[in-house]
């Protein structure tokens, strides 16, 4: 079976064609699974910086509550 010229160049068209969608997917594949690392680092810091957050929150919290709690337990002086 002999193939004309005519087809013979549209299946190397093709054939080219297949061949830079697969490059483009495997370089696109490529630049997420670089990029990963890189995620995962910036949620690594996310992740620290909302424990910051919270222990300040915390410390400020019983900051406040401090004067309320002393208050409550303080002496009151009797007049004899």
């Amino acid at each position: 079976m002999e193939v004309s010229a005519v087809r013979w160049a549209k299946l190397v068209k093709v054939w080219r064609f297949n061949a830079t969608v697969s490059l483009l997917n495997s370089d696109v594949i490529k630049v997420k699974i670089s990029a990963t690392p890189e995620q995962e680092r910036i949620m690594t810091q996310i992740g620290e910086q909302q424990d910051v957050k919270s222990g300040l929150l915390l410390m400020l919290l019983q900051k406040r509550e401090e004067p309320i709690s002393l208050a409550a337990t303080a002496d009151k002086g009797s007049i004899s």
